[in-house]
């Protein structure tokens, strides 16, 4: 229930975002007046949206899997996942299997740290 109204908010939140943006723009940033404000707007304000929804649900406990999606596609075998600290030590972690297909579960493949 709780990841529906989650859900529920960010759905709704993205499904409006192009008839806000496109109230909005003209008052806000008259050059982007326009449907190809509109559409620019929305492709920054959408990705960030969903990276919020992402954030939300993970920081709440409520889904920490959607990284882990890709690696059911038989096309994906890796992919990095980021830490930026604080003090501005960023780590790294590339996770992923060798065979998608095969069996077993992913694994890290490599861990590295930038100071």
């Amino acid at each position: 229930m709780k990841v529906a109204a989650v859900a529920l908010v960010f759905g709704a939140g993205l499904g409006l975002l192009p008839m806000a943006l496109r109230l909005a723009l003209p008052r806000v940033v008259p050059a982007l007046e326009g449907d190809l404000g509109v559409l620019v707007a929305s492709a920054f304000v959408g990705a960030f949206g969903i990276g919020l929804f992402l954030a939300t649900i993970a920081i709440l406990g409520l889904e920490h899997q959607q990284a882990f999606s890709v690696l059911s596609h038989p096309g994906f075998k890796h992919f990095v996942r980021l830490c930026v600290h604080g003090d501005g030590r960023i780590e790294g972690w590339t996770i992923g299997k060798d065979d998608p297909l095969g069996p077993g579960e992913p694994k890290v493949i490599d861990h590295f740290e930038w100071k």
